[in-house]
């Protein structure tokens, strides 16, 4: 005789956003680089600016200064990121 177990789903709600709180938008979302754009962000970065301050001073997100510098092939820092589970021989 087997007994049926019963099986609880829990929904976790959606947070809500409350009418006063605006969603945070960069003024350049989702606009194409200028060649101007393209020439501070490679000044900056051979600088060895701050990925953060780059980003800031272009008005994009860290993550579109990263895709536009690999675009651009611009060798970024590694800025102390380390990948895990690697011995120090690799």
């Amino acid at each position: 005789m087997s007994s049926a177990s019963k099986t609880t789903c829990s929904v976790v709600p959606k947070p809500v956003r409350a009418e006063d709180e605006e969603i945070k938008r960069y003024e350049k979302t989702g606009t194409v680089w200028t060649i101007e754009e393209d020439q501070k962000l490679r000044e900056l970065v051979a600088s060895g600016t701050d990925l953060a301050d780059v980003a800031k001073s272009l008005s994009r997100t860290l993550s579109a200064v990263k895709a536009r510098a690999y675009a651009l092939r611009l060798l970024l820092g590694r800025s102390g990121v380390r990948r895990r589970g690697l011995s120090r021989w690799g």
